[in-house]
C-alpha cells in the first residue's frame, strides 16, 4: 500500500516537473520570476532575465540570444530605472500589467497594460516568443481564443529584429522609434534616435537630440533612396506599408541566419549577421557610411559625390550662392539659379526639365506625393505649376510608378549609381547647354569614315599619358609635345634601325638605356601552356591577388585539412556551397561589409576562369566592383588543385598544370630528377641558375633533344645545353603523362 502511494506521489511530481518544463517560456498571473531565474523561448533562441551590462553593477530586465556566449542584448525594460542589487523580480498582475519590482516591492517599470473587461473567464499570461517578442496575452478559459494586450515589439530599444514594425500607428499615435544606449555599458536612453518621419512622404531620419544628422531617404521599392541598391539581397526583404491606420517599415529574414539591426551608442546604425563557424557577429552594412551622408552637406541645389574632390558641386543651371565660402570648403549655403525660371514671369512653356540620374532624392518632408500617378502624369502636373521645382517616381520598379512633387529648395541630394532619377525644372536655354557635346560626337562619327586613320578618344589619350603628366613627356616640337606610350619591343626595333643608319646629315645614335624592373606575377593558363599572352592574362593574376587579400593567405602556400585544393579551389568550393564568407580572414571581420566582400570574391572567381574568353576585361572588373548589377556565374577556375607531397598514381595528375615553384635559370649538363605529385605540380632541382629573358613552351623531347624514362612518378633525363625555365605536365591515357619544358 505504501509502495502504491509512493508511485502516485512520484507520478504527481513528474507531472509537475513536466508542466514546469513546458511552461518555461510563460509566466501566469500572480506568478513571480526573481533575479537569477529566466524565461526561454520555445526553441531556445531568446532568453528573458536580469543582467548587468559590461562593467556596470546595475541590474536590468532584458532579452538576449540564449545560445550566444557573448551576451547580445536586444531589448531592455527598465532602461532609465536600474535596480542596484539582485533583489529584483518580475510579476504579472491579474489585470494584465507586467511589473518589475525592486527589493522594497516598489514598481520600477511597468508595461501599463490592463484588461478592457472584468470577465472572470479571462486569464492573462506573459510569453517570450522565438522572434524575441515578449507578449502579454488574454486567454478565454472556455476556448482557445487569445488576444494581444501588450508586446515589447511596440517599444523597441536600440535593436530592430526581423518582424518588428518600425514607424507610426496613426490610430493610437504610438510611434516606434529606435533609441541608442548612452554608452557601451549603459542602456539608458542615449542622444541618438532613428525615426520614420511621416511629414510629407515617410522617410527615416537620424537625430542627435534635436539636431538632424542624416537622412536615409524614402523607400523606393527596392531599398532606401539614400543607400546603394542591393539587387541580389539573399539575407532579408524589406518593405514600406502606408495605409489609413499606420505607416511603418518592416524587414523579414530570408534564411535561418540570425540578424539584427542596431542603433549603436556612437551614432551608427549597423546591420549584423551571425556566423556560426567563427561564432561571432559580422557587419553586413552600416549607416552613415561617408561624408556625403551628412544632412544637407552641400546645401540647397547642391549634389554630393564621395568620388569627387571637393565632394560638393552645383546642379546644372546653378552656381554657388557664396563662392568664397565654397572656396573655403563651406558648402552649406548651397547654390542658386544662374537664370530665373521663365514661368515666374508667366511663361510656363519656356521651362523644361533636366534629368539628374542615379541620386538619393531630396528631402521629402515638404514634398507632395501620389502613389497611383505615372511618371508622365507626374511631369504634366509639375509643369502646370510654376512653383513645382522637381518631380520623380516613388517606386522605381518596373519602369517607375507614383509621383513625388517638390515645391521648395532641393536639399540633401547625393549621387548613387543605379539609384533614382529626378527631373529638375530649368530655364529652357540651360537645357541647350549640351549642344556642343552633340556636335563633338558628330565630328567623331564623321572621322570614323577615315579608315586609314586610327581614332582615339580624349579619355583614351588622357589615360595613356596619365592626364598629360609632364613625367611622360618625351619631347616638344613645332607640332606640340610628344608623350611616351609605346611598347618596349617597338622601341627596341627603332633603336636597331636608327643604329644602322650612318649619314652625316642624320642624327647619330650614340647609345641607349632600357631600365626594366618587373616581377613575374601569377601566370595565366594560356601563357603557361601555350606561351600566349593576352589582355586577359593580367586579369587572371588580379583575380588570384584579390582572393589572397581577402583570405590573407598565399595561393602557393595554402593548405586545408579537409581537402587538397589550392586557394582558388578552396574559394570555388566555398562559393558552390554558399559559404564564401568563410574565406574572409578573421582580421577583417571588425570592418567587414558582407555584400562588398562577397561581390569581390565573385568577381575574383570570374577573373581566374580557365579560358581567357570567359574572363572579363579589367574595365568590366572595375564596373562590376563599383556597381550593384547582376554578375554572371563563374565556372570552375583554372589550376584548381593545389600541391601536396603524398604520392599517388600518375593518373591523378591534372591536365596542363605548370610548375610554379621551380627554380628558374640556365642549366648545364647533368641529370635532374623531376617528381610528379598528385596535383600535377612538379618539383625539380638544379644549380647555376640565372634570370630568364623570355618564355617559350614546347614539347620536352623536341625542346631538349634528350631522352628520359618515367617510373613510379620519377623522371630522369638529360638535355643538351638548353636554358630550362619551367615544366608542365599533361595527363595521357592509361595513367601515362607527357612532360613539357619551358625554355628561354
Amino acid at each position: 500500500m505504501v509502495q502504491k502511494h509512493t508511485h502516485i506521489l512520484l507520478f504527481i511530481t513528474l507531472i509537475f516537473l513536466l508542466s514546469y518544463c513546458t511552461a518555461q517560456d510563460t509566466i501566469y498571473a500572480n506568478q513571480e520570476m526573481k533575479d537569477g531565474s529566466s524565461l526561454v523561448s520555445k526553441t531556445g533562441i531568446f532568453e528573458l532575465g536580469f543582467f548587468s551590462p559590461g562593467k556596470s553593477k546595475n541590474r536590468y530586465l532584458g532579452i538576449w540570444y540564449k545560445k550566444i556566449s557573448n551576451r547580445t542584448v536586444v531589448w531592455v525594460a527598465n532602461r532609465d530605472t536600474p535596480i542596484t542589487d539582485n533583489s529584483g523580480s518580475v510579476k504579472l498582475s491579474r489585470d494584465g500589467s507586467l511589473e518589475l519590482l525592486n527589493g522594497g516591492n516598489r514598481v520600477v517599470w511597468s508595461s501599463n497594460s490592463t484588461l478592457s473587461t472584468g470577465s472572470t473567464s479571462l486569464v492573462v499570461v506573459v510569453q517570450l516568443l522565438d522572434t524575441g517578442n515578449l507578449v502579454v496575452w488574454k486567454e478565454n478559459e472556455n476556448s482557445n481564443d487569445r488576444h494581444l494586450i501588450w508586446q515589447s515589439f511596440d517599444y523597441p530599444g536600440d535593436t530592430l529584429l526581423p518582424g518588428m514594425k518600425y514607424g507610426k500607428d496613426l490610430v493610437t499615435g504610438l510611434h516606434r522609434i529606435l533609441r541608442s544606449w548612452k554608452s557601451r555599458d549603459d542602456p539608458s536612453i542615449g542622444v541618438y534616435s532613428d525615426i520614420v518621419d511621416t511629414n510629407g512622404f515617410p522617410q527615416t531620419l537620424r537625430r542627435q537630440g534635436e539636431v538632424l544628422l542624416a537622412r536615409l531617404g524614402p523607400w523606393n521599392g527596392l531599398g532606401f533612396s539614400g543607400f546603394p541598391i542591393e539587387k541580389e539581397n539573399k539575407m532579408y526583404s524589406t518593405w514600406l506599408v502606408i495605409n489609413e491606420k499606420e505607416i511603418y517599415h518592416k524587414y523579414e529574414h530570408k534564411s535561418s541566419v540570425l540578424q539584427r539591426l542596431v542603433l549603436s551608442w556612437d551614432g551608427k546604425t549597423r546591420f549584423f549577421i551571425w556566423n556560426e563557424r567563427i561564432q561571432d557577429w559580422i557587419l553586413y552594412s552600416d549607416f552613415p557610411v561617408d561624408t556625403c551622408d551628412r544632412f544637407s552637406l552641400c546645401g540647397p541645389y547642391g549634389i554630393c559625390s564621395i568620388n569627387k574632390h571637393p565632394p560638393c558641386t552645383c546642379m546644372q543651371g546653378f552656381e554657388p550662392r557664396n563662392q568664397k565660402e565654397w572656396d573655403a570648403s563651406d558648402w552649406v549655403s548651397g547654390c542658386i539659379r544662374i537664370k530665373p525660371l521663365k514661368c515666374e514671369s508667366g511663361n510656363v512653356i519656356e521651362d523644361g526639365f533636366w534629368k539628374l540620374k542615379g541620386v538619393k532624392v531630396p528631402d521629402t518632408r515638404r514634398a507632395l506625393y501620389n502613389l497611383s500617378m505615372t511618371l508622365e502624369e507626374c511631369k504634366t502636373t509639375c509643369k502646370s505649376k510654376c512653383s513645382c521645382t522637381a518631380y520623380a517616381s516613388i517606386d522605381i520598379r518596373n519602369g517607375g510608378s507614383g509621383c513625388f512633387l517638390w515645391f521648395d529648395e532641393l536639399i540633401d541630394t547625393r549621387e548613387y549609381e543605379g539609384n533614382q532619377d529626378i527631373y529638375i525644372r530649368m530655364y529652357v536655354s540651360e537645357l541647350k547647354g549640351n549642344k556642343h557635346v552633340l556636335d563633338e560626337e558628330n565630328t567623331n562619327m564623321q572621322m570614323m569614315f577615315c579608315e586609314d586613320l586610327q581614332f582615339f578618344s580624349l579619355s583614351e589619350v588622357t589615360r595613356a599619358t596619365c592626364n598629360f603628366n609632364t613625367s611622360n613627356k618625351i619631347g616638344e616640337g613645332g607640332f606640340g609635345m610628344v608623350y611616351k606610350q609605346q611598347g618596349l619591343d617597338e622601341f627596341k626595333n627603332e633603336v636597331i634601325c636608327i643604329a644602322k643608319l650612318q649619314h652625316r646629315n642624320l642624327v647619330k645614335l650614340i647609345g641607349y638605356c632600357i631600365h626594366k624592373r618587373e616581377l613575374i606575377g601569377y601566370i595565366s593558363p594560356e601563357y603557361a601552356v601555350h606561351g600566349r599572352f593576352s589582355i586577359k592574362s593580367d586579369v587572371f593574376s588580379f583575380g588570384v591577388l584579390v582572393l589572397e587579400i581577402i583570405s590573407g593567405k598565399r595561393n602557393r602556400e595554402f593548405t586545408h585539412g579537409d581537402h587538397k585544393d589550392n586557394l582558388l579551389g578552396h574559394a570555388w568550393r566555398l562559393y558552390k556551397e554558399g559559404r564564401s564568407i568563410e574565406l574572409v580572414n578573421e582580421a577583417l571581420h571588425a570592418s567587414l561589409v558582407v555584400p562588398e566582400v562577397l561581390r569581390s570574391i565573385h568577381v575574383a572567381l570570374l577573373c581566374v576562369q580557365h579560358h581567357s574568353e570567359d574572363r572579363p576585361t579589367m574595365l568590366s572588373v572595375v564596373l562590376m566592383l563599383v556597381s550593384d548589377g547582376v554578375l554572371p556565374q563563374p565556372k570552375q577556375p583554372a589550376f584548381f588543385t593545389g600541391e601536396t607531397h603524398s604520392e599517388e598514381p600518375l593518373s591523378s595528375v591534372n591536365e596542363y598544370t605548370p610548375l610554379h615553384q621551380a627554380s628558374i635559370g640556365r642549366w648545364g649538363g647533368g641529370p635532374t630528377i623531376i617528381r610528379a605529385i598528385r596535383s600535377g605540380v612538379l618539383s625539380l632541382a638544379g644549380r647555376g641558375f640565372s634570370h630568364l629573358s623570355r618564355w617559350v613552351f614546347s614539347s620536352w623531347g623536341r625542346a631538349t633533344g634528350a631522352s628520359g624514362v618515367a617510373h613510379n612518378g620519377v623522371v630522369a633525363f638529360r638535355w643538351s645545353n638548353q636554358r630550362v625555365s619551367g615544366v608542365a605536365v599533361k595527363k595521357k591515357d592509361q595513367g601515362s603523362i607527357e612532360l613539357s619544358l619551358m625554355i628561354a
